[in-house]
């Protein structure tokens, strides 16, 4: 087994990835249920039960990544999901550093790219889009390169990290985007024939 890759045991291989894939809905369902009055590391409340779908541990897990990540912390369900479906297909992971160094860059990544574009604070207030650590990056970058030159340092990392951790390259973006560019032209075909016949007709009434 490499690391983070699957074994050579299909059955072993599914175990884990129904394991993942509850590991990610319940980090889904504690981020989602999050509650700024729940226990958590840094609220004292009197409340006897969170609110929170997953008890005490969704709550104090989803305080702690939304402080320190910001909305940047639901890249973390989309990651094990995504780990889940390589499992399940028994599928190697090559270059697993690369790709864990990756994770982090796009997790810190999108932190700091919601810190420099959003101004609003969610749940009244008590967490920054970005998080802590977002906002620690976004500062940084701005006090040295500006915030023009903070954002495009932003979106090039943001870029990397998805070479990194997926597939994802220039040449087959065309092909991604063949599919939804072909359904966009039959509809705007069909409705400019729709609106030809209703041109056709009007003169006919008239």
């Amino acid at each position: 087994m490499k690391f983070l890759g699957p074994t050579e045991s299909s059955r072993l291989n599914e175990v884990v990835a129904v394991v993942l894939l509850f590991l990610g809905l319940g980090m889904t369902l504690s981020l989602a249920s999050y509650h700024s009055s729940d226990p958590s590391w840094n609220t004292a409340t009197a409340a006897v039960q969170p609110r929170n779908l997953l008890g005490f541990f969704g709550s104090y897990f989803a305080d702690l990544a939304f402080t320190l990540l910001g909305f940047g912390a639901i890249v973390f369900p989309v990651l094990i999901f995504a780990l889940a479906w390589r499992w399940l297909r028994s599928q190697v992971i090559e270059s697993a550093i690369f790709r864990c160094l990756g994770a982090g860059i796009l997790v810190l990544g999108a932190g700091t790219a919601l810190s420099l574009t959003v101004g609003w604070r969610p749940f009244g207030g008590v967490i920054a889009p970005g998080g802590m650590l977002g906002m620690l990056l976004a500062d940084f970058l701005r006090g040295s390169l500006n915030q023009t030159g903070a954002f495009l340092l932003t979106a090039t990392c943001l870029i990397l990290s998805l070479y990194l951790v997926s597939s994802f390259s220039v040449s087959r973006l065309a092909t991604w985007c063949a599919g939804p560019m072909g359904w966009f032209r039959t509809v705007s075909a069909r409705l400019a024939q729709w609106r030809e016949q209703r041109r056709q007709q009007r003169r006919a009434e008239e």
